[in-house]
């Protein structure tokens, strides 16, 4: 089954097409110790296969949505819209970070590139409790509804991640693709791969769950 039709909300094949009516907004600059970071938690080369080399839009999640509005991506308005319903449940600072094989892909919409790709959005709040306010409210559109029960959704516990997440692995059809979103102390965690195995995804999203301190 798609994930469209498991997840439901206005994801559209997860092209990032815009839904709901969030507004739209910048991130204030915010000093972040080191320890808290998102860039600390967020992706890295070493939790995914050679051959992939990081996209030049990574970065503060203010610099990523300037990027995406210049080059006139379809992905600006749901992503500007996400952080600012993030922002008014308590969210201070993120860092996106993105792995893609060739530059097309870089740009590419997310659930279309063509090759092994990897994206994460690590979200810092102010407080556990904002965070997981954060997590109930899904991210891009992506949420299970309440007690739904479906191949390739995991949540809770089973996901190895926290009791405060979710999984969802369509890595057998098309498109390919592995989705989790996860609440972490006072982060909110979400990464999605691209034609890569599950496995992998899975071992890469552990390795930002372990990241957090």
């Amino acid at each position: 089954m798609r994930l469209v039709a498991i997840l439901g909300g206005c994801l559209v094949a997860l092209s990032l097409a815009a839904c709901g009516s969030l507004p739209i907004a910048r991130l204030a600059s915010v000093r972040v110790d080191s320890a808290q970071d998102p860039r600390a938690i967020s992706l890295t080369a070493a939790d995914l296969p050679g051959g992939l080399a990081s996209c030049p839009a990574s970065g503060q999640i203010d610099s990523y949505l300037r990027s995406l509005q210049v080059d006139g991506s379809p992905s600006y308005e749901v992503a500007a819209e996400q952080w600012m319903n993030m922002k008014r449940l308590g969210a201070i600072a993120g860092w996106v970070q993105s792995f893609a094989q060739s530059a097309d892909d870089c740009v590419a919409r997310l659930g279309e590139r063509q090759g092994p790709s990897a994206i994460s959005f690590a979200i810092r709040f102010r407080d556990a409790a904002s965070a997981l306010a954060g997590f109930n409210g899904g991210f891009l559109g992506l949420r299970p509804a309440p007690a739904m029960e479906a191949p390739g959704l995991v949540r809770g516990s089973p996901t190895q991640l926290t009791g405060d997440a979710w999984t969802y692995d369509q890595t057998n059809e098309a498109p390919a693709v592995f989705v989790a979103f996860w609440a972490n102390h006072q982060f909110d965690l979400f990464l999605l791969t691209e034609r890569l195995p599950a496995g992998t995804a899975l071992r890469a999203a552990s390795g930002m769950n372990a990241r957090v301190h």
